[in-house]
C-alpha cells in the first residue's frame, strides 16, 4: 500500500493563510454589521406600525388618544411605555414593543428626550384641528430605512403644536459626514452622522 506524505505547512505559509482570513473577516465584517443594522431598523418601522394601529384602534373605542399627564398638559412627547397600560386595558394589544437597542436615545420629537429602548409618541394638530392625529419617532442606525432627519442643530426638529398637514418626510435619506446636515421636507435629506437618522410614522 502506498504511502501518501502529506507536506508540512511553513511558518511563512500558515503565516500568509492568516493574513488571507483576516483580510476576508475585515472584508464581510462591516456587510454583516450593516446587514444586523438594517434589521433591527426594519424591526422598528414594524414595532412603530404595530403601536400606531393600537393607538388608532384606541381612539375609535374611546373617542380620544391615549394620553399621559405629561402628555396631556404640554403636548410634549412621552415614552409609548407610558400609554401602553391604556392600550392593554383596552384588550388592544398584549405588551407593547422596545427597541432591541436598550441604550437607542430618540431626541428631535417635541423638546423631550426619550431614552431606555422607548419609541417617542406625541399627539399633534392635523389639518387646522387640535389633538387630530398622532406622531411616533425612532432612533435608526442605517439612512436607507430612515425617512427623517434630525440635525444637531435643530433642523428637522417637530414642535409641539406643529400642524401634521406641514410634515413630510423625507423622499431618501443619505449619510455624509463631510457634509452639512440638512432636512428638506419631501426631498432628499442628508445626516452627517448616524445619531441624526430617525424612522417617523404619522396618523
Amino acid at each position: 500500500m502506498k504511502k501518501t506524505n502529506f507536506k508540512a505547512f511553513t511558518l511563512v505559509e500558515m503565516l500568509i493563510v492568516i493574513v488571507i482570513i483576516g483580510i476576508l473577516i475585515a472584508a464581510l465584517l462591516p456587510r454583516l454589521q450593516g446587514a444586523q443594522a438594517m434589521a433591527r431598523d426594519t424591526a422598528r418601522q414594524t414595532a412603530l406600525t404595530t403601536i400606531g394601529t393600537a393607538i388608532a384602534a384606541y381612539n375609535l373605542q374611546v373617542g380620544n388618544w391615549p394620553w399621559s399627564g405629561t402628555l396631556q398638559s404640554s403636548n410634549n412627547a412621552v415614552g409609548v411605555q407610558k400609554i401602553c397600560d391604556k392600550l392593554r386595558t383596552q384588550g388592544i394589544i398584549s405588551d407593547c414593543p422596545m427597541d432591541r437597542a436598550r441604550d437607542s436615545i430618540v431626541s428631535g420629537l417635541t423638546s423631550t428626550q426619550i431614552t431606555g429602548g422607548d419609541f417617542a409618541y406625541v399627539v399633534l394638530p392635523k389639518n387646522d384641528r387640535d389633538n387630530n392625529g398622532f406622531i411616533l419617532m425612532a432612533a435608526t442606525e442605517m439612512p436607507g430605512s430612515s425617512n427623517w432627519v434630525v440635525c444637531a442643530d435643530g433642523t428637522g426638529k417637530i414642535n409641539a403644536g406643529d400642524d401634521m398637514k406641514n410634515l413630510q418626510p423625507c423622499s431618501e435619506v443619505t449619510l455624509n459626514p463631510n457634509g452639512t446636515c440638512t432636512f428638506k421636507a419631501g426631498g432628499t435629506c442628508v445626516a452627517k452622522s448616524q445619531a441624526e437618522l430617525r424612522y417617523v410614522y404619522q396618523y
